[in-house]
Order: C-alpha cells, then sequence, then structure tokens
C-alpha cells in the first residue's frame, strides 16, 4: 500500500472510541474537516479491531471479547458515510496497524501528529480521564465543526454509505414509489435489556405516544411511508404491523442501507440519538427531539437553542416532551415545508469530489 501525500490516515480504536452510531458519523465529520484543513484529498480510515482489547471505558460492561465482532458488524455501514473517504482497512491486531501508521507517518507532520496522541493515549489507558480527553477530542464536543461552519458556511456532509445506493434506488422506484418517506427512530433501549445500556434508558422515546401519532398520521396523511431506522430489537411488533410504517431490517437490509435512505426521505424525525447524527450532517428536512441540556453542551450551542449553527432552515431542534400533539404538529409543519425528493441519490453537490473507497482486512484473528 503506498499512501498519497493527498491523504489523510485517521484510527478508529475500539479500546478507545465507542460503538456508537453517532459517534462514528460524527467523527466522520471531524476527520473530513482535518482533511480539507490540511489540503488533503481523501482520508484512509485505519479501524482497530483487536479482541484483546476489545471495548472502551463506556461500554466495558458491554463488549467483550466474544460479542465485539458482533458490535462492529452492525456498525460498519457508518464509516462508509464519510465525505472524504478514501480506502477502509480492518486490523485485529494492535500491533500491525501502529506499525503501518509508523511506516505511513514518516515525514509527514500531520499523521505523525496524530499518530503520536494515539499512542500517548494507548500509554495511558489505565488513566480514565486521559481516555475522556483522547474521546472528546476527535469526537464529543462540536467546537471545530462550528468554527469550520462559521469560517467555511458550510459542513462536509454525510454521503450515501458506499456499495447501498442500488438497492436504495430500487426501494424508491419500487416499493416506496408515489409515496413521501419520513424517516423515524423511536429509540427504545430498554426493549432490548441484552443490549446493555440501562443509564441511557432516560433518552428513550415515548412508545406510547409514537404509536397512537402513526396510527392517527396513517388517515391523516396516507400518501405517507414511515420508514423506522435502527435494531429491530427495539421496536415492538406493534409498531411494525401499522400499514404506514417499513424497516429495511425486515427486508433484509442493514445499517448503511437506512443511512442511504435518509438522504433521500422528505423528513426526518427522531430521538437526539445515533441516527440524528445523520440527520444533522446532511441537507435532510428535521426535527430531532427530546434535546436535552447534555445534547447542548455536547453541540456546543447554548440551552435551547433551536438549531445547529450549520443548520439550514428547516432543521429545527425540538425540547418538548414527545406527545401526539407534538408529533403531530411538526410532521405536518415539515410536510408542508419539506419539497418533494428526488433527484440523484447522493449528498450535496458543495462537497469536493472523494475516489472509490475499497475494503481490506488485516491480519486474521
Amino acid at each position: 500500500m503506498i499512501m498519497s501525500a493527498q491523504t489523510l490516515c485517521a484510527v478508529y480504536d475500539f479500546e478507545l472510541m465507542p460503538y456508537a452510531l453517532g459517534d462514528v458519523l460524527t467523527w466522520n465529520v471531524q476527520t473530513a474537516i482535518r482533511c480539507e484543513e490540511l489540503g488533503r484529498d481523501r482520508v484512509d480510515v485505519f479501524i482497530c479491531l483487536d479482541e484483546r482489547f476489545p471495548a472502551n471505558i463506556y461500554q466495558r460492561d458491554l463488549v467483550t471479547a466474544e460479542n465485539c465482532g458482533l458490535f462492529f458488524s452492525e456498525l460498519f455501514g457508518a464509516f462508509g458515510t464519510h465525505p472524504r473517504l478514501g480506502n477502509v482497512y480492518l486490523y485485529r491486531r494492535r500491533e500491525e496497524v501502529l506499525q503501518r501508521l509508523r511506516e505511513l507517518a514518516q515525514g509527514d507532520a500531520a499523521n505523525s501528529e496524530s499518530l503520536a496522541d494515539y499512542e500517548r493515549t494507548l500509554a495511558r489507558r489505565d488513566d480514565d480521564d486521559a481516555l475522556i480527553r483522547y474521546f472528546t477530542k476527535y469526537v464529543q464536543r462540536h467546537e471545530k465543526i462550528n468554527a469550520f461552519a462559521r469560517e467555511f458556511g458550510r459542513i462536509p456532509l454525510l454521503r450515501p454509505s458506499v456499495g447501498c445506493e442500488a438497492a436504495v434506488e430500487q426501494l424508491l422506484a419500487n416499493q416506496f414509489a408515489g409515496v413521501r418517506l419520513v424517516a423515524i427512530h423511536t429509540r427504545l433501549r430498554r426493549v432490548d435489556a441484552g443490549y446493555g445500556g440501562a443509564v441511557t434508558y432516560s433518552r428513550d422515546s415515548d412508545f406510547l405516544e409514537w404509536y397512537e401519532f402513526l396510527k392517527e398520521a396513517g388517515s391523516k396523511h396516507p400518501d405517507v411511508r414511515f420508514v423506522v431506522v435502527g435494531r429491530l430489537q427495539e421496536k415492538p411488533q406493534e409498531l411494525l404491523r401499522l400499514p404506514n410504517v417499513t424497516s429495511l431490517r425486515t427486508l433484509g437490509l442493514g445499517l448503511g442501507h437506512e443511512l442511504t435512505l435518509m438522504l433521500r426521505c422528505d423528513l426526518f424525525i427522531g430521538t437526539s440519538s445515533g441516527f440524528a447524527a445523520m440527520a444533522n450532517f446532511s441537507e435532510i428536512p428535521y426535527f430531532i427531539t427530546r434535546m436535552t441540556q447534555r445534547s447542548s453542551i455536547a453541540y456546543d450551542i447554548a440551552p435551547a437553542a433551536d438549531r445547529l449553527p450549520f443548520a439550514i432552515e428547516q432543521q429545527l431542534l425540538v425540547y418538548e416532551p414527545e406527545t401526539l400533539e407534538l408529533l403531530t404538529r411538526l410532521l405536518d409543519r415539515g410536510l408542508a415545508a419539506a419539497p418533494r425528493r428526488g433527484g440523484a441519490c447522493g449528498a450535496s453537490t458543495n462537497q469536493g469530489s472523494g475516489t472509490s473507497p475499497r475494503f481490506r482486512e488485516i491480519s486474521g484473528a
């Protein structure tokens, strides 16, 4: 592998970073911004999934050597939405990714700097403060994203996940022909108790309010099909049986297809969680619900601010409790304002062109 001087190396090590959709999508944008700041063309993504070090500080009670591969396989499609994606390399041994990064960093100040930061953090893996600082710097806080938006009037937008566009185009031409599409995310982590994360149950949606809303919307808006995104384990059967609700997972499709389809929907309504990040870093009209003070801190916005600094007109944050009345009001407002989907399946043209990515797995188990 020969790396061009126009390539930025970025590493996502699951001992340091969470198995979390929103975090991967935010990291995609953060590293794309770094790539643009350096005047480079693309980002080569180095994923470290070493079963000897399977979990980050936030998920040690959940992710193990035995199940880390499952968590990764469910998440992989998120990396394919990177705005500046070059090649993607999966390493299953830490020593090998470090060796390769050291080779590529020789004579390259930017890649040397990020490698040194990575190695310093690994050397302090027993220091929780060091681990939190690393995660905060490269993922959690939006200061750099907001600063980039202020300077350039835009941000790098997420793209359709690699390899998923053809299936999505077929769905739009057949199963979803002639309807308006609204992507929804009802976070119901407590429904899948085996997935862990009990400390986050307070972020869950109110299922009964959503259920009544979707039933009523079926009568009021017969031309609207709702695509519920996320793991099937979190979706009650009553929700999936509604005639105006579809899950791509029941069709054998995965996360990458959901993220790609979101870019073609007329509207997104969903809780402040992983899929909200896909909406945040796109031009999808949206309402992000269940916003909290903690969310505002991560977004680096004022408490109760109703939009992100780089949001377009029809992209709003909502702090009110999810109720039938609220959700109905948001849907009516969103459908009235949002143009019907159309054009090619893809992100905004305000981004630089990228090269076709490849995926390789480096080393065995």
